[in-house]
């Protein structure tokens, strides 16, 4: 009897965030008799149509993507082989295929709103490539608007871009501190690069959340063991893969199912590394 598979195609699968959806979305498809088969894109559009074209060719019964943002001859490959497939990690109603996923606009606003109600006007973004991945992109343009909406900008100088890694907040502190007139909070796209970041404070000086507030995004488990624990935006991971799941097995028990969307709902975790605004970030 042929294994019933369907191919999973990860951007990153050393993140722990894309790790805890694999595992969730592994069992619901375990109890419906399917294997997954997991790829890793390096968020390359290119890499993701060639993994998903060798999926489609080895025979799995379905494909679960991540982000709506793929390369323009991915989606007409998948409709032609007629293989059902689901967009995770992304909400956008308007797409006519089921998507399952979070607003990374409004957890952006979230955690601006949050900053610019504790009295910060200089906020400066740690991010990784938004180039390179439609979610990081949306909560800095979450972030950028909602701070104009209350009179303050985000100036170019204030935003740094890296990858996504623990070294890229510790960089973050280091070129955003190296002048005068630093910010007095920082907004890390995730909790890694918010860890890294407050590493960097810490061996600098900097004290937390008195000189400088942080926070980050998607609540991983490290988020409440670090001192002080970290304020961050926090959603489902294992919900995600779960609800991934049962849209796939859908698909694949009725192929006439309509499409459908999906949306997480974000939270905002205030803890021990944002306060309000009392004077200018200084070193120790």
């Amino acid at each position: 009897m042929r294994t019933r598979t369907v191919g999973v195609v990860l951007p990153d699968l050393d993140n722990a965030i894309f790790s805890i959806t694999a595992h969730a979305l592994q069992k619901k498809l375990a109890e419906h008799g399917y294997m997954p088969i997991l790829a890793c894109s390096d968020y390359s559009k290119e890499s993701e149509l060639n993994i998903t074209r060798t999926l489609l060719e080895r025979g799995v019964d379905g494909i679960v993507l991540t982000g709506t943002e793929h390369h323009p001859s991915l989606v007409p490959m998948l409709h032609g082989s007629g293989v059902p497939f689901v967009f995770t990690w992304a909400f956008d109603p308007s797409q006519p295929i089921t998507c399952i996923g979070f607003d990374n606009y409004r957890a952006g606003a979230l955690i601006a709103n949050h900053m610019a109600q504790l009295g910060h006007r200089k906020i400066a973004v740690i991010t990784a490539y938004t180039a390179h991945t439609e979610r990081h992109n949306e909560r800095l343009r979450g972030i950028r608007e909602t701070l104009e909406a209350r009179g303050l900008s985000l100036p170019e100088d204030l935003v740094v871009q890296s990858r996504l890694a623990y070294q890229t907040g510790r960089e973050g502190v280091s070129k955003l501190f190296a002048y005068g007139d630093p910010p007095t909070a920082l907004i890390c796209s995730n909790d890694i690069i918010a860890t890294g970041a407050m590493a960097e404070c810490h061996d600098m000086g900097l004290r937390i959340p008195h000189d400088v507030s942080i926070s980050g995004f998607e609540d991983l488990a490290v988020a409440s063991y670090v001192r002080p624990a970290l304020t961050t935006v926090r959603w489902s991971q294992n919900d995600l893969g779960r609800l991934a799941g049962e849209a796939i097995i859908a698909h694949l028990s009725k192929p006439e199912t309509p499409p459908k969307h999906i949306e997480i709902p974000v939270e905002l975790i205030v803890r021990g590394t944002t306060a309000t605004v009392r004077h200018e970030a200084r070193l120790a």
